[in-house]
Parts: structure tokens; C-alpha cells; sequence
């Protein structure tokens, strides 16, 4: 079960009351003035390097720029992700505790990359209460909630006259 909190806020009476039942829990803290959420202890950055041109030198490669991202000792991971035949954009994801952003910047620039995006990805409450409601529709197999109740309680629409 999760818990989603925010620091003085009623959320704090259930988490008290499931500390109390000895009830397993996990919490999830969420920033109600950003509307984001700590999304599991990683951080997720999105970048794009410009394909054609460089500031200096020749324009990368993708295994050129994959490897210098990868090579960040705070990177988890690198993966490419689908983008026009001008850019380059790569996912790299690090710890929670850990900003990437200048050493991403950094790297971009020393190599004379065209640096064209650079942003965290943040999950915002929309997206969460997305995620933890869209298996509510596959839960009643596409039927109408109506025709769910009364299969469960065996009802039928004929008259029983």
C-alpha cells in the first residue's frame, strides 16, 4: 500500500493511524506547491544535442554523446530516446540526492555540443493519480459499472413478474 503525503497536511492522520495497526506501508512524499512527488529516490533528466552542428569541432555521434553521459559517475543509466535526424536526446537517470544538470551542462560544453534542451523531469500529481486509477477500468473487464454490480450480487435486467 502506498501513502501519498505532504509534510502538515491530513494526510498525516492516516499514516499515524497505519503506524498504530502495525499495517506495512510505503510513503511517498509530494510537493503540493510544485505539484510534484518523489518518484522512488531517481532523478530523470532529458537531453538534446544538437546533430548537424557543433560550437566547436565536428557534430557527435550518438555513441560519442552516450558515452559521455555514461561516463558520469553519478549516472545510472543512459538511454537514447526517439527524436528527428536533428538531435540527439537522451534520457540519464541518477539518485535522488543527486543533481546532474551541471555536470550534464559541463560535459556539452567542454565537447563543444550544441546543447538545444536541458531539463529534470518531475512527475506531477496528475500523472500519479493517472497511473493509480487506469487499472481501475481493466478491474471491471470494460464493463459499465452498473452491469459489474449486478453480476456480482447476481441481478439480471428482466422482470421477475
Amino acid at each position: 500500500m502506498k501513502l501519498y503525503y505532504s509534510p502538515g497536511a491530513c494526510s498525516l492522520s492516516p499514516h499515524i493511524a497505519l503506524l498504530e495497526a502495525g499495517i506495512p506501508h510505503e510513503t511517498v512524499k509530494v510537493d503540493l506547491l510544485a505539484k510534484t512527488m518523489a518518484d522512488g529516490g531517481e532523478k530523470v533528466y532529458t537531453i538534446t544535442i544538437d546533430e548537424k552542428n557543433a560550437v566547436k569541432g565536428s557534430a557527435p555521434k550518438a555513441a560519442e554523446v552516450a558515452a559521455a553521459f555514461q561516463a558520469l559517475k553519478d549516472a545510472k543509466s543512459v538511454r537514447e530516446l526517439p527524436t528527428d535526424e536533428n538531435a540527439h536526446k537522451f534520457e540519464v537517470v541518477s539518485a535522488e540526492t543527486v543533481d546532474l544538470r551541471g555536470e550534464l551542462f559541463r560535459v556539452a560544453f567542454d565537447k563543444g555540443w550544441m546543447l538545444l534542451e536541458l531539463r529534470r523531469d518531475a512527475q506531477s500529481l496528475d500523472a500519479v493519480f493517472r497511473d493509480l486509477t487506469k487499472g481501475d477500468e481493466a478491474k471491471d473487464r470494460g464493463r459499465k459499472v452498473d452491469d459489474a454490480v449486478d453480476d456480482e450480487f447476481g441481478y439480471d435486467d428482466e422482470d421477475d413478474d
